[in-house]
């Protein structure tokens, strides 16, 4: 009998000692709730009080702005914008392994994108629009290969468009807008086949535009407006058949629109090449492109006859004042 109970009691003991060590989501789940306690730490000012509720009281799962993994505990989403926080982005926001979605756009936050962005492999999408974010864009953004969604406009970054943001193979929008970039456009822009919009205006940014640029065949926006850039448009970009917004305003282009470009931009609803360089005559194409809704090509050297628009029924806005039409 005694043999039993010493037998049972080893099984028991054994099983005990498994239980200790078996691996669990336990300490990953601690590990999300202090990083998601230092980002709290890192905000300076709440004034609608959204992070009231990250406290001790509820699960961080429960928090304003925090989605979890129904099956792991983990934070999936940390949706945050347009709370008017004031702060700085936490170094260990990096520890949020399983985190898909960072939305923290319209705040009044500072600091720069962290390096410790490259640790957040399951990254799909990232808003950090509309704050007051300096510094560089890390190169190593590339780390995050699973990103679809970038959109930083609207900051005060500085220095050049990451070249590795070519190796976002998954990345369909691009929004760079408003911010104080300079350099070249890098032409590894032009591996990014899933990219549908790329917006990045509003810069000091220099030199030619890539002809990389032209094989983004699933490209709906092509906004580079506001910049310095220089040299004639690649002919591959007018045959990107799906463009309806395509702008080049304020620039220092120079060359002639193609006389097809009706015909190989079909879908355009924005066109927009005001105050460039550009000389020859309006293709008459572009009465082909029956849903463009604004036409601005003033402030530059067209001359000949307008053609006929008639078919643009769509058409609220077509601006030619100081062509020389």
């Amino acid at each position: 009998m005694a043999g039993s109970y010493l037998f049972f009691y080893q099984i028991a003991l054994a099983i005990s000692v498994l239980c200790f060590f078996k691996p669990s989501t336990a300490g990953n789940n601690q590990t999300d709730r202090l990083a998601l306690l230092d980002i709290k730490a890192k905000i300076s000012h709440d004034p609608l009080s959204v992070m009231s509720s990250w406290n001790h009281s509820l699960h961080f799962c429960d928090w304003y702005g925090v989605i979890c993994n129904q099956k792991h505990q983990r934070v999936e989403t940390l949706d945050l914008q347009s709370s008017k926080l004031t702060g700085t982005i936490s170094p260990h926001i990096g520890n949020l392994s399983f985190l898909q979605r960072l939305y923290l756009s319209n705040h009044s936050s500072a600091g720069t994108i962290l390096l410790e962005i490259d640790r957040l492999r399951r990254l799909k999408a990232m808003f950090l629009y509309s704050n007051f974010l300096e510094g560089e864009i890390p190169l190593n953004i590339s780390s995050c290969y699973n990103l679809v969604y970038i959109n930083v406009s609207n900051n005060r970054l500085v220095g050049e468009i990451p070249h590795t943001f070519g190796l976002l193979e998954n990345l369909q929008d691009l929004i760079l807008t408003k911010n104080n970039l300079k350099g070249d456009i890098p032409s590894s822009l032009g591996n990014l086949s899933a990219l549908s919009t790329l917006y990045i205006s509003e810069n000091y940014l220099v030199g030619k535009i890539p002809d990389s640029l032209g094989k983004l065949q699933n490209l709906t926006a092509l906004v580079l407006e506001n910049n310095r850039l220089s040299g004639t448009i690649p002919s591959s970009i007018y045959n990107l058949s799906l463009l309806t917004d395509l702008s080049f305003l304020q620039s220092e282009l120079e060359g002639y629109l193609p006389s097809s470009l009706g015909n190989t931009l079909p879908h355009l609803v924005w066109f927009s090449i005001y105050d460039n360089r550009f000389t020859g005559y309006i293709p008459a194409s572009i009465s082909n492109a029956t849903n463009l809704e604004v036409i601005d090509i003033s402030k530059i050297n067209l001359k000949g006859q307008v053609p006929n628009m008639h078919t643009l029924t769509r058409l609220y806005q077509l601006v030619m004042a100081r062509s020389k039409t």
